[in-house]
């Protein structure tokens, strides 16, 4: 091989390098991440929806889960990466103050209640709300009830209705909601499509900036292959 052929395969492997690093860096470049928080009174969901995000199967829950936990997915839209890292803060909610410690650096909220219990809607509304209104009002936020596939027909008057969350979403002037929808982590229905509007309207919301995280508890990470990236635990 004359030197004249391995200059030009020595460049073109240098342009080829050079065309991957650029290539890595745009996409550097595009991956945000952001700390979402899950609140609401005890009992309305909060683990079994953090273990749904985590790729884990649901259970029932016979008593208040005490162990705080955070984990992290990766969500893509086009040449995008959102990595939301899920704060279920369990346990703490009977000490406003502890919870409101895992505020810091959160750019949205995920407002938890039960579709079936009317005290659960009512306490989004009394502690859960103006708990984001004095800690940090520019916070995007979601209105979700849970627990869609119990809904009673017995006792209609307790059950939370869609209409009267959006009644109540338009009486929220100064906090930005972003999502008012009701699921059921029990049987998914809804679950998929709430983390990733979450993870779009914080892509897509250009006053929203990417906060620095906290640092988080690990958690070890199952075996599983969802329709998302696994958990970056």
């Amino acid at each position: 091989m004359s030197r004249h052929s391995e200059t030009e395969i020595t460049m073109s492997n240098e342009l080829a390098d050079h065309s991957s690093s650029s290539s890595y860096r745009m996409s550097a470049l595009s991956r945000r991440s952001f700390k979402v928080i899950l609140l609401g009174d005890s009992g309305v969901g909060k683990s079994s929806l953090f273990a749904r995000f985590n790729g884990d199967s649901f259970a029932e829950a016979t008593f208040a889960t005490l162990q705080v936990g955070s984990c992290r997915r990766t969500f893509r839209f086009g040449d995008r990466e959102i990595v939301l890292e899920l704060w279920d803060t369990a346990g703490t909610e009977r000490m406003l103050s502890l919870t409101e410690n895992y505020y810091h650096h959160a750019s949205a909220a995920i407002f938890l209640y039960d579709v079936n219990d009317q005290a659960t809607f009512l306490g989004v509304q009394s502690t859960w709300v103006p708990s984001i209104r004095r800690r940090d009002p520019s916070m995007t936020t979601f209105l979700v009830g849970n627990k869609t596939d119990k809904a009673s027909t017995s006792y209609a008057y307790e059950n939370v209705t869609l209409d009267e969350a959006r009644r109540y979403e338009s009486s929220i002037h100064d906090l930005q909601v972003a999502g008012n929808v009701q699921v059921s982590v029990k049987t998914e229905e809804g679950v998929q499509e709430l983390f990733e509007a979450v993870a779009e309207a914080l892509c897509g919301d250009g006053n929203t900036e990417e906060k620095k995280a906290d640092e988080t508890i690990t958690l070890k990470p199952k075996n599983k292959q969802r329709l998302w990236d696994k958990c970056k635990c």
